[in-house]
């Protein structure tokens, strides 16, 4: 059995994870969440980015599921990322570890991983 104060700080930290869904005025993390990006890990990614951008406090990420991202050039899960001025990235084949990488690199140090980028414009 879980005392108050134990549920009180679960209530919090939940809490704490749904705001990662508000939009902000920061990047705009959205993972595509389709049918195929589901068979083929989606939900795994998204949990990954979400955790990330939890444990690192970046409070100004929002982290979203949308349908199909997908394009003809990506197997795998495609992964969106939006800058605070419109520019666009898209990312194919992301699996945890990469949406590591890109929180780590691109959210928090501006820089695009080319290694997993599938295009790349300004809106």
């Amino acid at each position: 059995m879980k005392s108050l104060e134990d549920l009180k700080k679960i209530k919090n930290e939940m809490a704490e994870l749904m705001s990662l869904r508000e939009n902000k005025e920061g990047y705009k993390v959205i993972v595509a969440m389709g049918e195929v990006g589901l068979a083929v890990g989606a939900r795994k990614v998204l949990n990954a980015l979400a955790q990330e951008v939890y444990d690192k406090n970046l409070r100004d990420v929002t982290v979203l599921m949308d349908g199909n991202l997908a394009t003809v050039e990506a197997d795998g899960v495609v992964v969106k990322v939006v800058d605070p001025e419109g520019n666009v990235t898209l990312y194919g084949k992301v699996c945890p570890v990469c949406a590591k990488k890109i929180i780590a690199e691109h959210v928090e140090q501006g820089k695009v991983v080319s290694d997993l980028v599938i295009s790349s414009c300004g809106e």
